[in-house]
C-alpha cells in the first residue's frame, strides 16, 4: 500500500503556495517560484483587557513626548477606553511580526515591523504604490482575523486605502 507524504504549505514551492491561496511577498523573485517561501505575517494576540491597557499606555507615552503633544488637546485625562481606530493603529505598528524576544523592548521600527517592511518596499522601487497598498490591506486582514471585534474598523480602513489608491 502506497502512502502519500504530507508536505506542509510553508514547505511547498511559491507556485504551489500561490495555488493554495497564499499571498507571496513582494520581494520574492519570479525566477525562484520553484523554491519555498517561508516569510509570513504574524500578529500578537492579547486578551481584550491587556490590549486596552497597552493602547492606553501607548497613548499616555505619546502625550508625554513634547514633539508629539497637540497644543489644542483639551482632554482632562488619558485613561478613557480606546477607540477601535486607535487600537487597530496600535496593533499595526507594534504587534506585527514580533518573532523574537530580542525585539520585545523595541516599540516600533524593529526588524520586519510595519514601517520597516514599507521602507523595504520603497527601496526596491518596483510598483511601489500598488505593493504598499497590497501590504497595508493584508495587514488589516490579518488584524481582522486575529481580533474579530476590530473587523469593522479594518474594513473601513481598507475602503479608504483602496479609495485613495484609485484617486492617484
Amino acid at each position: 500500500m502506497e502512502t502519500s507524504e504530507y508536505i506542509p504549505v510553508r514547505q511547498r514551492s511559491a507556485r504551489e503556495q500561490q495555488a493554495a491561496g497564499v499571498t507571496i511577498p513582494y520581494f520574492h523573485p519570479a525566477e525562484r517560484d520553484h523554491l519555498p517561501v517561508t516569510y509570513h505575517l504574524t500578529m500578537v494576540k492579547f486578551p481584550a483587557d491587556v490590549l486596552n491597557r497597552l493602547v492606553v499606555a501607548a497613548r499616555a507615552d505619546a502625550a508625554s513626548k513634547e514633539y508629539l503633544r497637540n497644543p489644542l488637546d483639551c482632554r482632562k485625562g488619558l485613561a478613557y477606553r480606546p477607540m477601535p481606530r486607535e487600537t487597530v493603529n496600535f496593533l499595526r505598528h507594534t504587534c506585527l511580526n514580533r518573532s523574537s524576544e530580542k525585539q520585545a523592548h523595541i516599540p516600533t521600527g524593529y526588524t520586519n515591523s510595519y514601517d520597516n517592511i514599507i521602507s523595504k518596499i520603497e527601496r526596491k522601487g518596483v510598483d511601489v504604490a500598488e505593493r504598499i497598498r497590497a501590504f497595508k490591506v493584508n495587514v488589516l486582514h490579518l488584524i481582522a482575523s486575529t481580533y474579530p471585534d476590530l473587523a469593522l474598523e479594518c474594513e473601513e480602513q481598507i475602503f479608504h486605502i483602496n479609495r485613495n489608491h484609485q484617486e492617484k
